[in-house]
């Protein structure tokens, strides 16, 4: 026999099947942008942290990528096993269709847009350190929803398959199984932070990471929070948002000095107290009773309600005592020809509304930080982060996800209001041990905080578990921690709910 022919023929055969039977290379899970090393100076100490820039894919059964979620984490350098047992916050606004570039600029993020608190910032805006940011005690991950900052779908994918309450919750799911996975994290306490529509994103993925994937959350941070859509849609028979508002108007009226010098010599806790008793007590009954209601107790309720609001008698009882948001904004600073924020009812600004377009409401408090977050983020972005696409990142993008499904358990779309709180109570008692911190403004017309405690106390969850939730209001809008005392108290705040460790 000639050996080395079947020395030959052996190599040969073993190469040829080694070749075939070898397994086709997986993709990457993760497409890694930019990845850069920082230092920042933060409560006295130096912090060194890694910035990686990329996207994550979501992949269908087949294996075939459908869409990418683009994300910003920053992860402090250290040992790995002590990377491990470090908090990791997972981060989001709402809209739906923002971005998360809030958050990340505005509350705790290593850089925050250098803004003038209540007022217009003059371009162009800047960034700097964030003295309240929070890489000194969590790493953070920024995500954006598909159709927002760089996230998208791929080919012929259907973006609708996203833009829907639970197609919306499946995506950030996977991403998060996905980040855990690619960067080892699984042992690593975990926290969902969620702004606006970010926080029925919240709780609902909470829940669904449970159900779905049994992945267990230490705590989740909710900031404007939202959950029950019928507190805030004004009409159709729904008299609770008048009721839930009443304090957050009367808190502007204070704010402006449109009040009576009685009222104004309070201080606004004493006075936000009072308001509450009312709306609870005598409003809600009034507007409960209708036209049961006699003449004499409607001129008590009317009398009340122009002393909290200062708007104009006639006007509320126009408005049958039901004065919806649009109204105030327009009415309070009216003889001044100005308008009062919807997002933070501190700011105000010309309004020509009177001569133009009646039905359009101009937003100051809006117009005043979209400019400066948007070009702070994009130069921070392409500057520090080294991120080079010549893709625009969708700060906003609302016209590409409208008309968001908002139904909830595959029940069909419309079917009443859009309700969530049942989602939070259910995961405190699947999970006993969650934590939950629940961040207010009280000049917020776009989720008024009174709203926020209504939910809250209806969430009818057993009094053992009361104690997981803690509530904290700050003197400022939609985006408290705009107000520079505001965000520092958050910040302690959030420094205490991460003690308690879940």
């Amino acid at each position: 026999m000639n050996y080395g022919i079947l020395f030959f023929v052996l190599i040969f055969c073993s190469t040829v099947y080694s070749e075939e039977a070898a397994p086709p290379e997986k993709k990457l899970a993760v497409q890694e942008i930019a990845k850069t090393e920082h230092t920042l100076k933060l409560n006295s100490s130096t912090i060194t942290y890694e910035a990686i820039c990329g996207s994550l894919p979501l992949n269908d059964s087949d294996d075939e990528t459908k869409a990418t979620m683009f994300f910003t984490a920053y992860i402090k350098k250290q040992a790995k096993e002590a990377s491990v047992k470090r908090p990791l916050f997972f981060c989001f606004n709402g809209g739906p269709g923002s971005s998360s570039v809030w958050l990340h600029m505005g509350l705790c993020g290593p850089k925050r847009v250098r803004i003038n608190d209540a007022a217009f910032t003059k371009p162009p805006a800047t960034y700097e350190d964030n003295p309240n940011g929070f890489l000194d005690v969590a790493d953070l991950v920024f995500i954006d929803p598909i159709a927002t900052g760089f996230s998208k779908t791929i080919g012929a994918t259907d973006p609708k398959l996203y833009h829907s309450v639970e197609g919306d919750v499946e995506s950030f799911a996977e991403f998060i199984r996905l980040f855990l996975t690619h960067y080892q994290r699984w042992q690593s306490p975990k926290y969902l932070l969620g702004e606006s529509y970010g926080s029925i994103r919240a709780v609902n993925l909470a829940n669904h990471l449970h159900d779905a994937l049994f992945i267990d959350l230490n705590g989740i941070v909710l900031v404007s929070m939202c959950l029950d859509f019928q507190s805030y849609d004004f009409g159709n028979g729904n008299d609770l948002p008048y009721i839930l508002n009443l304090p957050t108007y009367a808190a502007c009226a204070w704010y402006h000095k449109r009040l009576s010098p009685e009222l104004q010599k309070l201080s606004l806790r004493e006075l936000l107290a009072e308001v509450e008793k009312f709306s609870l007590h005598e409003y809600a009954t009034a507007l409960l009773l209708g036209s049961l209601l006699d003449k004499d107790k409607t001129e008590k309720i009317v009398d009340r309600l122009v002393s909290y609001t200062s708007l104009p008698k006639e006007l509320i009882k126009a408005c049958n005592m039901r004065v919806m948001s649009n109204n105030f904004y327009h009415e309070l600073l009216k003889r001044d020809t100005k308008v009062i924020g919807r997002f933070d009812g501190r700011y105000a600004a010309f309004d020509n509304t009177c001569i133009e377009d009646p039905m359009f409401v101009p937003d100051p408090s809006f117009e005043s930080i979209t400019g400066p977050f948007t070009s702070s983020f994009n130069q921070y972005l392409y500057e520090e982060l080294k991120v080079q696409k010549d893709d625009p990142y969708y700060i906003l993008n609302g016209s590409a996800v409208f008309p968001w499904n908002f139904s909830i358990d595959r029940a069909p779309a419309g079917r009443g209001y859009l309700y969530s709180s049942n989602k939070l109570r259910s995961i405190i008692e699947l999970n006993p041990s969650l934590n939950v911190l629940v961040l207010s403004g009280i000049y917020d017309l776009a989720t008024p905080y009174f709203a926020a405690d209504y939910s809250l106390k209806h969430l009818n969850l057993s009094p053992t578990l009361q104690d997981n939730i803690d509530v904290r209001t700050y003197e400022g809008g939609h985006m408290m921690y705009l107000n520079p005392k505001a965000h520092a108290q958050i910040k302690a705040d959030v420094v205490k709910f991460l003690s308690k460790g879940g």
